[in-house]
């Protein structure tokens, strides 16, 4: 059900992604992209509140679907915020509609922190047009501010929510108490921090896709350049290692190996932070 949970919000950001955009010329263009398949020309109103309407129906439907599945599968709903794991009761409507936008919430503040971090590395390569624009529009107005501004708001958002919900949460028994407020801000600043997490998948997965294309040509399709901007920024610190044989070059995978260690660090790090909190 976890699969489930991941592929239902990857359907919701593509849903908030194709109302940002609905009724603009395509930004990037050519085959294989994914504003190609949404035809943003057409700029009717109905149409591009239609897919929040369907948003909001995938966010409404999800509870019904787990209650169906913890019934007959035995299963709890789990939301993990990075070091913290909230469980929510299979019978409780309200609780599973909770569970739902929630989810669908950090979803969308992880995605923000992809999208900013794309962005950041797409401008160090001066990539002016394509891939780095759509990303700015489907983060709405916080594309429009200074990258200063884009890079930590996902941490701080998540902080924030994280002190606002505890209250609420605690009422419901989803969480066992209130802690006082030095520790309060200290567990939101674990949450917060763990938005970032998930960049290791990013991270790694553009390197990996950068070292795959370099030796297999898949096209001239705009978000291959992208990719390979991106990658190039992320390995440029380790151009002076002597691990490029022939026409082979493993720098990419050096610097996937370092991210993931870095991260894992990471990972463990709050973990730790986390539970010292008495959460």
């Amino acid at each position: 059900m976890a699969l489930v949970d991941l592929l239902l919000n990857l359907i919701g950001l593509v849903l908030l992604l194709a109302w940002r955009t609905a009724g603009r010329p395509a930004t990037v263009r050519g085959a294989g992209t994914l504003l190609s398949s949404l035809r943003p020309a057409e700029s009717r109103p109905s149409k591009r509140w239609g897919y929040l309407l369907a948003l909001g129906g995938v966010l409404v439907a999800r509870p019904i679907l787990y209650s169906i599945a913890a019934v007959g599968l035995n299963w709890t709903p789990m939301l993990g915020l990075g070091p913290a794991a909230l469980a929510f009761r299979a019978d409780d409507p309200g609780r599973l509609l909770l569970h739902s936008l929630l989810s669908f919430g950090w979803a969308w503040l992880i995605a923000q922190a992809w999208a900013t971090v794309l962005i950041a590395l797409s401008a160090l390569e001066r990539e002016p047009e394509g891939w780095s624009r759509l990303l700015r529009e489907f983060l709405g107005w916080l594309g429009r501010t200074p990258i200063w501004f884009q890079l930590p708001f996902p941490l701080l958002a998540g902080a924030v929510a994280w002190v606002t919900l505890t209250l609420p949460l605690t009422s419901l028994g989803i969480l066992p108490r209130v802690p006082a407020m030095p520790e309060l801000l200290a567990q939101a600043a674990v949450v917060g921090a763990s938005v970032w997490l998930s960049l290791k998948w990013l991270l790694t997965g553009v390197l990996v896709l950068r070292l795959v294309n370099t030796y297999i040509y898949f096209g001239n399709a705009p978000v291959w350049d992208f990719i390979h901007r991106t990658g190039g920024t992320l390995i440029r610190p380790l151009f002076w290692l002597p691990v490029r044989f022939g026409k082979l070059d493993f720098t990419p995978l050096i610097a996937a190996a370092a991210i993931w260690a870095i991260w894992l660090g990471l990972e463990t790090g709050l973990a730790r932070a986390f539970s010292r909190l008495n959460l």
